[in-house]
Formats: structure tokens, sequence, C-alpha cells
């Protein structure tokens, strides 16, 4: 015979299991007409096995849950490192585009150089030596701006950033490269910006991404033209990045910056730019927003807090 004290106890070993974590535990159900059983105590011990059915299962949800998080981290972690480099390999090719024209001067420069001291030619040989300083000027900015790109990506502190000097600086390593392709890049820099807060190389990161994307859109075409433009107004730096590209579809334009979007091949976009761009804006606390097509053309907009004088 079942006495209600016994079933107490079982009760109270059901409540001890389920906080120590033995979602499994059940309590037995005497069938209906057994002796001793209690009708409504047995209705309240019926749904506290169902109740302890729910929690089994919710956990084992949970852990599924738990599983595919961490998995789908891991993926997007590989996917930001592919993102990355991607643009290590762009950043590459430019640096070839750079440094090959400079090293090309000064070859050709010395391979004339027998024959003009043979010839006794001082006006050639000076001129020929003026260009060779220039080369070299220009191969050790494209190595400062090398240096700095490194410096920055292996520290993650925040400071005062020039922005007019980190456009310039951010096309240092494209710009041999944007000349092949025939592109024309026109400078628009406002003077007296106030200084912005924040990390160079992330900075550096963005603007190089919408001058990439803008190179994709304009090689080939006529008029070719890349615009970058400061300015700024009350509390903000605005910098303005504009291609004479076919533009952005009206309904493209909401998907953009969604992950994995691209209107590029798949060997030549991640279709993550954009969208670690935006992050990083956010992180700045200002925003990247696409401009209305007027006239055609892509036109990018980055606007950064500015600091206070």
């Amino acid at each position: 015979m079942t006495h209600v004290a016994d079933r107490y106890d079982e009760l109270l070993s059901l409540i001890h299991a389920l906080a120590s974590g033995d979602l499994a535990f059940r309590l037995r159900v005497p069938k209906a007409g057994e002796p001793g059983v209690h009708d409504d105590l047995e209705a309240v011990f019926l749904g506290l096995n169902m109740l302890a059915e729910e929690l089994e299962a919710t956990t084992v949800r949970r852990d599924a849950y738990q599983t595919a998080l961490d998995e789908l981290q891991r993926t997007q972690a590989q996917l930001v490192q592919s993102a990355k480099l991607a643009a290590l390999g762009e950043l590459a090719a430019g640096v070839g585009h750079e440094m090959n024209q400079p090293l090309q001067v000064i070859c050709n420069h010395i391979e004339e150089l027998p024959h003009l001291v043979e010839e006794r030619d001082h006006e050639e040989i000076l001129r020929s030596a003026d260009e060779m300083q220039d080369a070299v000027g220009r191969a050790s900015e494209v190595i400062r701006q090398l240096r700095t790109f490194a410096r920055d990506a292996v520290r993650s502190e925040r400071e005062h950033i020039d922005v007019g000097a980190m456009v310039h600086d951010s096309l240092v390593l494209f710009r041999e490269d944007l000349r092949v392709r025939g592109i024309e890049v026109i400078l628009d820099l406002a003077d007296d910006l106030p200084p912005i807060h924040g990390n160079p190389i992330e900075v550096q990161q963005v603007i190089t991404n919408l001058v990439l994307n803008a190179r994709d859109a304009v090689t080939g075409r006529e008029n070719a033209t890349i615009t970058l433009r400061t300015s700024v107004e009350p509390g903000a730096v605005l910098i303005d990045i504009q291609d004479t590209g076919p533009g952005v579809l009206p309904e493209l334009r909401k998907q953009i910056f969604n992950p994995f979007f691209t209107s590029k091949s798949e060997e030549n976009g991640t279709g993550l730019g954009l969208t670690i761009s935006e992050q990083i804006m956010r992180r700045h606390g200002g925003t990247l927003t696409l401009r209305n097509n007027e006239p055609p053309g892509a036109h990018f907009t980055l606007r950064f807090p500015a600091e206070a004088p």
C-alpha cells in the first residue's frame, strides 16, 4: 500500500535530483485504482514528471544551440580572416606596382650611367641623379607607409588621427595600380579639419576597402574617376568616396551591407568587406552610408565624431 508520507519522500527525491542536474529522474505514477492512490497527489506527480521531461528536452536543445553557436562563431572568425587575407593580397599587389616603377627608373639610369660618364655629359649625369633620388624618395614613402601599416596592425590603441593625412596615406600603396588602370583620382581635402579618435589601421582599412571597391567598379570604363573628399559638420568629420562606375541598383541598396553579399565573382570578393567596414565605423561611434546615385556611380560617406578642441 502506498502511503502519502512515502509519496512526499519521492517528491523530495525528485526535487533533489533536478537540483543536482539529474533531469532523467522520474516519479513512479501508480495506475488508476491502485490501493492507496490519492488522485490529487498523483496528478501533481504526473505534472512534475512532465515538467522534468520538458526541462530535459530544453537542456538538450540548449546544448545543441550552444554547439551551433560555437560553430557559427568559428566560421565567422574564419571568414573575417579570409577577408583580411584578401585585403592583404590587394595590399601586396599594390606594393608591387608602387615599388616597380621607382626601381625601374633607377635601373634604367644605372644602365645609362656608364655611357654618360664616357661621354662626360655632366648635365645628363646630374639629371639622372636627380631622377634616381626622386625614385628613391617615392620608394621610401611606400616603405614608410608599410611600416606604419605593420606598426598599427600589431597594436589596437586608439589615437588622434589626422584625417587628411590618413586619406593621402591610404592611396600611397595603390597610386601606381590606379594610374596603370587609367583611373583618375581627385582629392578634395578640407583644411583645418579637427582630428578624430580611433584605431589608425581600422580607419585605413575602411578607406582602402572603399577605394578598392571603387577601383573595381570603374576599371575599363570611360572617364574612370574616383573622388575622395573631406569636410566637417557640427560635431563630425566626413570622408566621401565617390566613383563614376555603374552605381548600386535600387533593389540591391538594402543588401550591400549584409554578410556575404557581393556583386563580384567568388574569386574577387568575399562579401564581407562592407560588413566589416560598417562594424568598424560603429565601433568608432560613426556611420557608413551609401548615398543616392546622383550623379550615377557609388557614393559612400564615412561620418566620424570629431574630437572636442
